[in-house]
């Protein structure tokens, strides 16, 4: 293959708007995806809660590759307890384990949520049992964590919400994607509307 070929297949994804990227990312890539649940479900419009696919969120995120586990954490307190278990029955049934985090204390925070998913994180990567950790998450809080797993050898890929992106967590991982740019609330069928 020569320099040409090289530069018109690079050339190829630079016209389809991909980002390169120098990690590898085929079908033997072991993945784990780890969603902070209440980060990403308080971002999505009140009108698109019930119609956010998580499943496609899944399957985007994993690609071609072989998935390990897909976690959601999310923490315990809600002020409706009944929206709370329809959210993590959706996204039980798209795919997702839940890890349900109790509140820290009676106003609700839910610092506990982001150290159980570090410690998943880390757990996963210090075994070996992955070699992508893909967060989905905007949380700064999170940088310290995704340097550490990529100081393991980890490649760590981000998801989240263009507005809610910490710009050190942008910085820190080895790719981005953001919510934004993704199809992933559910339309009503034309044919459906009409009967509305």
């Amino acid at each position: 293959m020569n320099g040409d070929d090289e530069l018109s297949k690079y050339e190829k994804i630079a016209n389809k708007g991909q980002p390169l990227c120098p990690y590898r990312h085929n079908y033997y890539d072991r993945v784990l995806v780890l969603m902070d649940l209440r980060n990403v479900s308080m971002k999505i419009s009140g009108d698109c809660q019930e119609e956010f696919e998580y499943g496609k969120l899944l399957i985007d995120a994993v690609g071609i590759r072989n998935l390990v586990a897909a976690i959601a954490v999310d923490g315990t307190f809600y002020e409706d307890e009944d929206r709370l278990s329809r959210l993590q029955s959706r996204v039980r049934n798209c795919g997702f384990r839940i890890e349900s985090v109790p509140a820290t204390n009676n106003s609700g925070k839910q610092e506990g949520t982001d150290v159980a998913l570090a410690l998943i994180a880390f757990e996963y990567a210090i075994k070996d049992r992955c070699d992508t950790i893909v967060l989905i998450t905007g949380d700064g809080d999170f940088t310290y964590l995704v340097k550490k797993l990529q100081g393991l050898g980890k490649v760590v890929e981000v998801i989240s919400f263009d507005e809610s992106l910490s710009g050190r967590l942008r910085r820190a991982a080895d790719k981005v994607t953001l919510l934004d740019g993704m199809s992933l609330i559910s339309l009503v069928p034309e044919e459906e509307e009409a009967d509305l």
